[in-house]
């Protein structure tokens, strides 16, 4: 069952582009794609010079990347003998385990400009936020994605240093626009006179280009970046981006986890009638699985659902940035994310002693029950509420908002 879901999934969900000149490596057009030739490798502990020799005396086996501060390694094999190579390794006492390098995409749908613009921010109550919200904490929120535009005169001001991991330099450009579209969302420059105003007016955009201009990438460079965030001093993961279940891809945020950091990524668009699995990383215990909602504060059919939801936010023809200075509207819970990610920290920035289970659990328990009946598949505890959010410090004692494990407590009336 395990296995059919991560099949249905990737097929559902991940759609193959065609690929010109000077594209990436060519991947499966069926099934859990991934990168041919490439594995990530899990390491019990450090490897010493010498281990390292002995690993990659293995012939047709090379070193392509190392993440330290998770114990992984890509490792280069020889394109079809990924299976070969992966039992190889697993021989190895050194090895925790071996697995193939997933590919992740960008979880959006198709634009309708009809929507009125940043209606968005209007439901979420977010000029209610605003006003009782100083914000005084830049908090850093890592857009992981395909990039921000960094000339865009409504983020470049936003904009801390950051990384491209597709192509290995430190200028993270956006090629494709997602990424800026979710960066405007969560942060875009408010009251400058020009374009949208973002949900966390004082937070500051890590652009982390994981993602090519197809919108894809490699869980390899998603983990790159996720490790790149953590020791940046990124308080806020923002992960519009989805794929199969990968043991190096959730070490990865339960590592973020472990260090603090609040991690937030879209449950995944999925085709009417097909598999309708929460994708990953939303669907791990320790991330905030992020569903999308409607103008008229409804579930949007494209959410996929199921037992990990967390949360919603609108997700349905969102007005944000676009590359090349622009602006446009986007649907998808992708766009529903970087709402979740913005109030994030719009709180933190607000109540800097806060923890992140606490921030987690402010933005649950306060979340607008549109579905009515607590916690459900499609919603989870419902579609957040940033003036309520901000409020609730500020009402009630601090210890009414102990960490809820995803279906277990009822959210506040």
């Amino acid at each position: 069952m395990r296995l059919a879901r991560l099949l249905l999934g990737l097929v559902l969900c991940l759609v193959a582009l065609a690929e010109g000149p000077g594209a990436r490596p060519s991947i499966q057009a069926a099934g859990p794609r991934f990168q041919p030739g490439r594995l990530l490798v899990k390491l019990k502990v450090p490897l010493t010079e010498a281990d390292w020799k002995r690993l990659l005396a293995e012939p047709g086996m090379e070193l392509v990347r190392e993440i330290p501060s998770l114990r992984l390694a890509l490792m280069a094999v020889p394109p079809g003998r990924e299976a070969e190579f992966r039992r190889r390794l697993l021989r190895n006492p050194a090895v925790e385990y071996a697995e193939l390098d997933y590919l992740a995409r960008v979880q959006e749908t198709p634009n309708d400009p009809r929507w009125p613009e940043q209606w968005n921010m209007r439901i979420i109550s977010a000029p209610w936020a605003w006003e009782m919200s100083e914000e005084t904490l830049p908090i850093i929120i890592a857009i992981i994605d395909t990039g921000i535009d960094l000339d865009h005169p409504d983020l470049a001001g936003k904009l801390v240093a950051g990384y491209d991991f597709v192509n290995d330099d430190p200028t993270p450009d956006d090629d494709h626009g997602h990424g800026t579209h979710v960066a405007g969302i969560a942060g875009a420059t408010a009251n400058n006179g020009i374009g949208v105003a973002g949900v966390s007016w004082g937070g500051r955009l890590m652009p982390l280009k994981v993602l090519d201009a197809s919108g894809e990438g490699y869980y390899s460079d998603v983990i790159s970046g996720i490790s790149y965030a953590i020791a940046q001093g990124a308080r806020v993961l923002n992960l519009s981006l989805g794929g199969p279940s990968s043991s190096a891809l959730e070490y990865a945020v339960n590592y973020a986890y472990g260090a603090g950091v609040l991690v937030v990524a879209a449950a995944g668009n999925c085709n009417p009638g097909g598999d309708p699995s929460v994708l990953y990383p939303a669907a791990y215990a320790n991330v905030m699985g992020v569903a999308a909602t409607t103008s008229s504060d409804q579930w949007a059919s494209f959410s996929c659902y199921g037992p990990e939801m967390d949360i919603a936010a609108p997700g349905a023809s969102i007005y944000s940035t676009d590359r090349g200075a622009g602006y446009s509207y986007r649907s998808g819970t992708s766009m529903a994310t970087p709402h979740v990610a913005g109030l994030a920290a719009l709180l933190w920035g607000t109540y800097p002693s806060l923890t992140r289970d606490q921030v987690r659990s402010i933005m649950e328990q306060t979340a607008d029950d549109v579905n009515g009946g607590g916690w459900d598949w499609n919603l989870g505890w419902g579609r957040i509420n940033a003036g309520r959010a901000v409020a609730a410090p500020l009402v009630r004692p601090r210890a009414r908002f102990p960490w809820v494990l995803k279906g277990s407590a009822v959210p506040l009336k």
